[in-house]
């Protein structure tokens, strides 16, 4: 099993404080309309965001 680090940067907003913040995912199809987004389990994800990890605000 390999593991790719792929790093990217988000631009934010100025007035945005430095911080721990979530990042959660939604889903589109081409048309821009939102998909439901399900857990392998099964279970759908409340309002259909899939959370996906902690990001580190520092400026």
């Amino acid at each position: 099993r390999d593991v790719v680090r792929d790093v990217r940067w988000i631009p934010v907003s100025g007035g945005l404080p430095p911080g721990e913040y979530a990042l959660k995912l939604g889903l589109y199809d081409l048309a821009g309309a939102r998909r439901a987004a399900w857990s392998i389990d099964g279970t759908r994800f409340t309002d259909d965001v899939v959370p996906a990890l902690a990001v580190s605000v520092t400026r």
